[in-house]
């Protein structure tokens, strides 16, 4: 809790101090007909996440050098023994079975289940390669790498020494479900991207917890944060049941080891 809720806190104190803006401050005013300079929001967006994650980053750190968690190792950057090629085949399997979140913005394109974040007007806007610039640092390519350093690969690891590695994982998911505060909305879209992200989170958590690697992780989150329009989000979500028809053994044996230990069992071999 002092890194997670203390760091953002201080964090914000020094943004605020060195007159750093959010992204999603600087995205508040709306469209405007001179457009957007995504590049200058590019700089916008990695200059806040830097100081965030930096700050929590410092504290976690020192409390992990107490704590004698003082390798990259520790916090799950290893490739745990695995191939670059199974690291990544795990990282695409794992962003395939988070579908959920995919399948309810698909919908909601259809049948209208509430309103989205304010910011999302954005995505309407022309997709130039500033435009994917700006999503790369403020989407697909810095919050996967920071996030999941931070909220499994300390965070998880911390919280499953006092409570067991189901209770982190629980807990984490929890803590990384509740930050999403553009979902804090009582709509049936926000209610089902919040139920959605806890049960993907548990699940991703639980895979740290077996593999001690974060890599596929980074790779499955990066891949679930790619924006997507029109017929690619169909493709996507038919490229997603393709991955889990292919890999459908592995799959269900990992769930169900999941569920045996969530009900107290041991999980088989790996």
């Amino acid at each position: 809790l002092a890194v997670f809720i203390g760091g953002s806190l201080l964090a914000r104190q020094v943004r605020l101090l060195w007159g750093v803006r959010t992204y999603k401050e600087a995205l508040a005013a709306g469209p405007t007909k001179e457009g957007i300079d995504f590049v200058a929001l590019s700089g916008v967006a990695a200059a806040e996440l830097t100081i965030k994650f930096g700050v929590m980053f410092a504290l976690a750190f020192a409390m992990g050098w107490l704590r004698r968690r003082r390798t990259l190792v520790s916090y799950g950057i290893t490739t745990a023994g695995h191939s670059v090629g199974r690291l990544f085949t795990a990282g695409v399997v794992l962003w395939a079975l988070v579908f959920l979140p995919d399948l309810l913005l698909l919908l909601n394109r259809y049948l209208p289940l509430g309103e989205g974040a304010a910011h999302w007007w954005v995505l309407d806007q022309p997709w130039t390669p500033g435009f994917w610039l700006f999503m790369a640092a403020s989407s697909f390519v810095l919050p996967p790498v920071f996030e999941e350093l931070l909220i499994r690969g300390y965070i998880q690891t911390r919280l499953s020494e006092d409570y067991g590695p189901i209770g982190g994982i629980l807990l984490t998911a929890a803590l990384f479900t509740v930050s999403h505060g553009q979902y804090h909305q009582l709509t049936i879209l926000s209610l089902g991207m919040l139920a959605s992200l806890f049960l993907g989170s548990a699940i991703w958590g639980y895979y740290f917890h077996r593999t001690g690697t974060l890599i596929p992780l980074i790779i499955a989150h990066a891949l679930a944060n790619v924006p997507l329009d029109g017929i690619a989000e169909h493709i996507q979500l038919l490229v997603m049941g393709i991955v889990i028809t292919i890999a459908w053994k592995p799959v269900v044996r990992y769930v169900g080891e999941f569920v045996r230990e969530l009900s107290g069992g041991r999980p088989g071999r790996s």
